[in-house]
């Protein structure tokens, strides 16, 4: 008889403790974290997707999350068999983790995990800068840097879009940044490649930026012509649309959310005297976003929208791109899914209320996610493949968005400063 009551009272312990595990909510950046997200389906979303809770793991220096990140790190520098992902990819996803060892020196001085992945990305990042560098309807040039200068020195081209500094070059002067910071810290030199890649960007940031009325835009203008904007002058989406060019036409606002992290990162590793060049851009830019891209929830749309073009035009975008199909393409608004990614909120403070608002009103109603889940495809066949947790139904309708805006009211709240602020 005793036998049966210990074992009914081991049973029960067992039951309670799968009932109680079961009960716990799993971490969505967690569970996100625990996957090998370095592939070529994965690291371009997960490098969207996972920065803002990487930022505030450490501004509410929450050590699981911190734990779980250290982790990701250590099992992407262990891996020996890792695919190639193609330049653009590879440095948006190297970006995610140059600013882990940025905020792990900031918070540990130099860990043995920042110091060996600053040396990974310093090696990367030098032989990316140093290789030759494609451009359109030209031979390459001998590298980044040759390319960048050659951008530099042209006042007009024809095409137009020859001169638009593009995302490769943004996230390489980013990560340059970021390493010029964390070497020092780390007791490792700062190579010649990253230090002309920093005096590269001031001549970036100085020279191809302009004033608004509210605020500033980058590069105005230059991607007139290019196949993704050539129709942003029809104000709806249908069949057998014409090119409407715009001519000052801003650069979309789904890239452009990239640009308050890339000039945070930049100001930290400027000198003292030339910091106020990123930070009065940073504010510029939150003048711009917050007077003419964003649109505020209404009863009508409970939700943030974005209209498509820094400049606050708001016509079509990538009309008929090749993973879109004929037809196909963003219409009016149809940017808007990249807030709930959360980098806007590396403009301070003034996001912190729309973060919050925003995620007070998950889940969201049924028109909010059809004008989220853009592009209007007529060729699904083509769509990219996604990792489930990443796929933007998926996304808006599940838990994961719910932690990055989170998040992102936390990170606004908490402005990025230097490490010897």
């Amino acid at each position: 008889m005793k036998f049966y009551v210990k074992l009914v009272s081991v049973l029960a312990s067992l039951l309670y403790c799968t009932v109680s595990a079961a009960a716990v909510p799993v971490n969505p950046i967690a569970a996100a974290l625990q996957q090998n997200l370095w592939t070529k389906r994965d690291a371009y979303d997960a490098a969207h997707v996972l920065m803002v809770p990487l930022h505030f793991a450490y501004v509410k220096e929450d050590s699981e999350l911190i734990g779980e990140f250290r982790r990701f790190v250590n099992r992407f520098l262990d891996d020996k068999h890792r695919e190639p992902l193609g330049l653009l990819t590879e440095l948006q996803f190297s970006y995610l983790l140059s600013r882990f060892v940025v905020l792990e020196t900031y918070r540990k001085q130099c860990s043995p995990l920042a110091r060996r992945g600053s040396v990974h990305l310093t090696a990367r990042l030098v032989e990316a800068l140093r290789s030759p560098a494609w451009q359109w309807g030209r031979p390459a040039f001998t590298s980044m840097f040759e390319r960048l200068k050659w951008k530099l020195n042209q006042s007009e081209t024809k095409p137009s879009y020859l001169k638009a500094i593009i995302d490769e070059e943004l996230f390489a002067m980013a990560i340059a940044a970021d390493l010029s910071s964390s070497l020092p810290v780390c007791g490792l030199a700062v190579p010649e490649e990253l230090r002309q890649a920093l005096d590269l960007a001031e001549i970036v940031f100085r020279q191809e930026g302009e004033s608004t009325p509210y605020g500033w835009v980058f590069q105005p203008g230059v991607w007139r012509d290019h196949p993704d904007y050539q129709y942003a002058g029809n104000m709806d989406l249908r069949k057998d649309l014409e090119k409407k060019v715009v001519a000052g036409i801003g650069v979309d606002s789904s890239h452009s959310a990239r640009l308050p992290l890339w000039l945070r990162s930049l100001q930290c590793a400027a000198p003292a005297s030339k910091r106020d060049l990123y930070g009065g851009i940073v504010d510029q830019l939150k003048g711009q976003l917050m007077h003419v891209v964003i649109e505020t929830p209404t009863e009508k749309f409970p939700g943030v929208r974005l209209r498509n073009f820094m400049t606050g035009h708001n016509g079509v975008y990538r009309y008929g791109y090749r993973t879109i199909g004929e037809g196909g393409g963003y219409e009016p608004y149809g940017l808007s899914f990249t807030f709930n990614l959360g980098w806007w909120a590396f403009l301070g403070e003034a996001m912190a209320p729309l973060y919050r608002q925003q995620a007070n009103m998950l889940p969201f109603a049924d028109r909010v996610i059809q004008l989220y889940t853009q592009p209007r495809t007529t060729a699904p066949d083509k769509a990219r493949v996604r990792n489930p947790a990443f796929e933007t139904s998926s996304y808006l309708k599940g838990s994961l968005i719910e932690s990055v805006l989170r998040s992102a009211e936390a990170v606004a709240k908490h402005p990025m400063s230097c490490q010897e602020d």
